[in-house]
């Protein structure tokens, strides 16, 4: 979507459940990418403003269904020196990624304490791309052993992941995490 004032045009990236202005929300699902549509917008389904608004769909991004949570049993996970825990869903094909690498991947994590989920790109309908050395050590132990196409469960104890720091409000310190992570491409 462009918010398309007269003094400051730019792109705009929304979920429509969670458009902040009511309109929205009733507009955007009948509309597809590449459209554009202009709306007199009443003052109450404006946000307080009555006004004519152009929008424009530059693209549209399904989100994914996110993987349920689910510890695989200990008999088939495969330990690493380090602690590390993974059972291998699918093996991929190609090449793997080198520490210099950057990688597409799409991804959910959880706490292993409750099964919180706390990130997943499967729910942004995008996979993350990023280098394999720049991640939680956990990440990039378990990326050096896939290749494209592979598909992994992992059990990371903290020391792999954010350690005694924590991140942000859902990850405390000393936290266990369950990802699952499926590797998309190498570049």
């Amino acid at each position: 979507m462009q918010d398309c004032s007269d003094f400051y045009p730019q792109d705009v990236k929304l979920k429509i459940a969670t458009a902040p202005i009511p309109f929205l929300k009733e507009v955007l699902p009948l509309m597809r990418a590449g459209e554009a549509w202009r709306i007199a917008v009443p003052a109450a389904q404006g946000g307080g403003r009555e006004g004519v608004w152009h929008l424009e769909v530059i693209s549209v991004k399904q989100s994914l269904p996110v993987p349920e949570f689910k510890l695989p049993p200990a008999a088939e996970l495969k330990a690493t020196e380090s602690g590390l825990q993974m059972k291998v869903v699918a093996v991929g094909e190609g090449v793997m990624p080198t520490r210099q690498d950057r990688v597409d991947c799409h991804y959910a994590g959880w706490r292993k304490r409750d099964g919180k989920l706390f990130d997943s790109s499967f729910g942004r309908g995008e996979p993350m791309t990023f280098p394999v050395g720049g991640v939680i050590p956990g990440w990039t132990e378990a990326l050096l052993t896939m290749k494209p196409g592979g598909k992994v469960w992992l059990v990371i104890p903290s020391k792999l992941a954010y350690g005694k720091r924590g991140a942000g409000g859902d990850i405390g310190p000393d936290e266990d995490l369950v990802f699952y992570m499926e590797l998309l491409a190498v570049k």
